[in-house]
């Protein structure tokens, strides 16, 4: 059996640039980094998005900091591998 996923969108819009922090490409393949931190000193929120919706989370984000909240962002790029990566760390 064999499952295909197959996802299309019509917005067109600038993909945000990958970070060059260390270990970054080791965090893509673990499912996830943090894309941008806030400098804010408000309370932490923190927002998980990919593809498309990373714009509504940059968006999310400003709102946030407007509010004094201090938002930081996540790219996910895979969810079974970030359960799967914290499955084994906590064990």
């Amino acid at each position: 059996n064999i499952f295909y996923y197959l996802t299309l969108y019509n917005e067109n819009y600038a993909m945000p640039p990958m970070g060059n922090e260390p270990q970054l490409e080791q965090d893509i393949l673990r499912g996830g980094y943090c894309w941008r931190r806030s400098k804010s000193r408000g309370a932490p929120v923190h927002l998980l998005a990919s593809g498309s919706i990373m714009q509504q989370a940059i968006t999310a984000a400003q709102q946030l900091e407007s509010l004094g909240y201090a938002p930081h962002i996540w790219s996910i790029t895979s969810c079974v591998d970030l359960m799967i990566t914290q499955t084994h760390l906590e064990a």
